[in-house]
């Protein structure tokens, strides 16, 4: 499970992304809140970096909606996508033809 601040850097609007096991990816307000603003399945999307000029932006595709995000750095921008990807190709593994 991964789990920091993001901002989804469009807005400038800071959440909470937890990544869980089963490859769903939640947004809440802080780290304190126990309920989920937001859910992105992760099955149907597709992760890249951010043509923005903004520092340590990448996006987040899903079905109908795509999510601009801010990491703190480069590192964990890094961190983030290859724990994005890993989780999209688990959960595409998973699935039967």
């Amino acid at each position: 499970q991964c789990a920091c601040f993001l901002r989804c850097a469009l807005f400038c609007i800071c959440r909470y992304f937890v990544l869980s096991a089963d490859g769903v990816l939640t947004y809440r307000l802080d780290s304190r809140d126990d309920e989920a603003r937001g859910a992105i399945n992760l099955l149907f999307s597709t992760v890249k970096l951010s043509q923005e000029e903004k520092k340590h932006c990448f996006e987040v595709i899903s079905t109908g909606r795509s999510y601009l995000l801010q990491a703190e750095s480069d590192n964990e921008k890094d961190e983030w996508i290859a724990a994005l990807q890993s989780a999209i190709s688990v959960l595409l593994n998973q699935v039967e033809p």
